[in-house]
């Protein structure tokens, strides 16, 4: 028999009280670090589309093409992040529940709490993207079960083009739920792919404007784990969407484990967070064979608990976390001043901290070697993660990435920056200390690399980078190459370097070039020049 327990009001609460805890939590979770990042970039720079402050250059849309601005608009640092999220939560489980109840879950109030937990789980390791996203994801699916047939495709490709928008993965995930429906019923065949071609939508535009590259970790316990949770529910729960979408899960993760791809650990998030409400929910226990002989509510509520232990909804890692000294801005802000006295500082490699704040902090003044997105870190960057870090390959990477300084928090590193920081404090022969805090240590790189080797770094910044040039010729820059970069110079009337005026622009001396991953810049005459990035008046190319 069904509960007769009005489930929207208990599990709206419980989401409210989730919700609260976590406001009034210190910051939660790694992946805050970026979300706060994105919020403090949008703030500062509107629509850029290519951020100077992370790997040399990169997208500023790879986490969400939606969110950063409605984070920056609720509030300064992390608070416009978390308050996003905070909302996020409290609509998916609304969302949630009346999903549950329109789709004929069997045991609401529990399957409606424990996706609460798993959503309040989701903003515990900070991913305040992919909150909004499945807040949209579950709109689109609860679009799916209106009445009216004109309404089904049309909200439900609305809301799946938002989540899309709001977190590639949610995107993602909604394009399995789509091919779930399509292999469970040929007939919904229009709805499906309306769901899946619109989640894929803005996928499909980040990827043609900025491309797509870089690949995803994920370790074989991980791949283990979430690919178990998603066979249980297979194998417990009739209903031949759920079970379609559960054996995609379980194959979708194997993929992400066995090919790279940037998706690689984001597949398990499915499992993570929807394996035990969509359990509590729809899981029939066999009435046949020897199970029958096990009391079905002891048996469910065994696997409910076995799943939980198994694919915990919640990171404990996060939790122990909590309280992050460098989550404050106060514990980058004397290292940012230092680095505004030594201006300009072309690039700054800070060893990443174990929630990677320093590079939702210290972009704003000088650009880091790194940042916060994995993909882009092992694209770029293998070293750090396949076992030939030493002291050569460190000073090699240096010089190719035009660090001419190092900074080292007393901190915790994360564990990619470990091997790091132990070389650091090994007392390498090519660095320097320069300046030292209870919390901070600062090395210069000996040689003093530049972005802009044989020139003179002017300004650097997350959003454009100006140099003097001496002389006509081809001259290296160590920004990521895009086909959005653009130069403008020389600047100001031709004369002796130092000056020209940065506000007047005479006849373009200056092309842009690919040089592998990196850029050329090419000028007639020598003189100051700056190089920033726009979608339109990009160029002049080489």
């Amino acid at each position: 028999m069904r509960e007769r327990v009005t489930p929207a009001p208990v599990v709206a609460l419980a989401a409210v009280i989730a919700a609260a805890a976590y406001l009034l939590a210190p910051p939660l979770g790694t992946d805050l670090a970026a979300q706060t990042a994105r919020a403090g970039f949008a703030a500062r720079h509107g629509l850029a589309v290519w951020d100077l402050g992370w790997y040399g250059g990169i997208s500023p849309y790879g986490y969400s093409l939606l969110t950063p601005w409605p984070m920056a608009w609720l509030g300064d640092g992390y608070d416009g992040p978390r308050r996003l999220g905070a909302l996020a939560l409290v609509a998916s489980a609304v969302l949630l529940v009346a999903l549950l109840r329109r789709t004929g879950a069997r045991r609401l109030p529990l399957a409606g709490l424990l996706g609460v937990l798993g959503l309040a789980g989701n903003l515990v390791s900070g991913r305040v993207t992919f909150a909004v996203g499945v807040a949209f994801g579950l709109a689109a699916l609860l679009a799916l079960t209106a009445r009216r047939a004109w309404v089904r495709p049309l909200a439900g490709g609305l809301c799946a083009l938002l989540a899309g928008a709001a977190s590639p993965v949610a995107g993602l995930f909604v394009g399995l739920a789509a091919a779930a429906l399509l292999l469970a019923d040929r007939r919904r065949w229009a709805e499906a792919v309306t769901l899946g071609a619109a989640a894929a939508v803005p996928m499909g535009v980040t990827s043609v404007l900025f491309g797509a590259g870089g690949t995803m970790n994920i370790s074989a316990w991980d791949t283990v784990r979430a690919v178990t949770a998603s066979l249980a529910v297979a194998a417990l729960v009739p209903a031949r969407p759920v079970r379609a979408g559960a054996l995609l899960s379980a194959a979708g993760v194997l993929a992400a484990a066995l090919v790279p791809t940037p998706v690689g650990l984001n597949a398990v998030r499915l499992a993570a967070v929807f394996a035990l409400p969509v359990l509590a929910g729809y899981a029939v226990w066999p009435g046949r064979g020897a199970l029958a002989r096990v009391p079905a509510t002891a048996a469910l509520a065994a696997v409910l608990v076995a799943v939980a232990v198994w694919q915990p909804p919640v990171s404990v890692a996060d939790l122990r976390n909590a309280g992050d000294p460098v989550a404050a801005a106060a514990y980058t802000a004397p290292l940012r001043a230092e680095l505004a006295r030594r201006a300009p500082v072309g690039r700054v490699e800070v060893v990443p901290t174990a929630n990677y704040w320093e590079a939702a902090y210290v972009p704003a003044t000088v650009p880091l070697a790194r940042g916060w997105l994995r993909q882009a870190d092992i694209d770029r960057h293998p070293l750090f993660f396949d076992g030939t870090l030493d002291a050569d390959s460190y000073a090699a990477w240096l010089r190719d990435n035009g660090v001419g300084l190092v900074a080292l928090a007393a901190a915790e590193p994360s564990w990619v920056g470990r091997r790091e920081a132990a070389l650091v404090r090994s007392g390498l022969p090519y660095l320097t200390e320069v300046w030292r805090t209870p919390d901070w240590t600062l090395y210069a790189v000996a040689g003093a690399p530049s972005v802009v080797p044989g020139g003179a770094v002017v300004a650097s910044t997350e959003r454009e980078l100006t140099v003097d040039v001496t002389a006509a010729g081809d001259h290296p820059v160590r920004l990521r190459w895009s086909r959005w970069l653009r130069v403008e110079g020389p600047l100001g009337p031709v004369g002796p370097i130092g000056i020209a005026s940065d506000r007047a622009v005479v006849r373009p001396g200056g092309c842009l070039a690919r040089a592998g991953e990196w850029t050329t810049l090419r000028v007639d005459r020598g003189g100051r020049y700056r190089i920033s990035a726009a979608l339109t008046g990009a160029g002049p190319r080489c």
